[in-house]
């Protein structure tokens, strides 16, 4: 995955995982090394953008991958993301969930709570556009999911 973001300093950067651990009880690599450049010519035509190393000491982007992750907020914009994915024969299912705040707390799921998840996700999707009380969210709220501001 590659993050390019717009940071409360003005700053544009980019930045993705270059170094990782695998390991016997984790569901997916755990990241140890995070590298990223700044936008040393931010204008409005992406293809005369230029990245560069960061001015020493001008971000942290170890700190900046765990925010984005959800280790915090204040830390500026995102604007793109780019995925790179194998090729994964069938439906693509839910296989772990998150339940607190380290890595340890990840819970591998079998086949039958899978399914029982993805029906919850689904729900969950359309009631938050099409009946938001339900998921304890305002109408204004979800005016603002996946689309202008209404």
């Amino acid at each position: 995955v590659q993050v390019e973001m717009v940071l409360p300093t003005g700053g544009h950067v980019r930045f993705s995982p270059t170094e990782w651990v695998n390991g016997d009880q984790l569901a997916w690599p755990r990241t140890t090394k995070v590298t990223g450049w700044c936008n040393s010519n931010p204008v409005e035509d992406e293809t005369e953008w230029e990245w560069e190393v960061c001015p020493q000491g001008g971000v942290n982007f170890d700190d900046l991958w765990h925010a984005v992750r959800g280790g915090g907020n204040g830390w500026g914009v995102i604007t793109s993301l780019d995925y790179q994915l194998p090729d994964y024969p069938g439906q693509l299912v839910p296989a772990a969930v998150f339940l607190g705040n380290s890595p340890d707390d990840i819970v591998l799921l079998s086949s039958s709570l899978q399914d029982a998840v993805q029906e919850v996700w689904i729900n969950f999707l359309i009631d938050s556009q099409w009946n938001p009380s339900a998921v304890h969210m305002a109408e204004e709220e979800s005016n603002l999911c996946g689309g202008p501001d209404v």
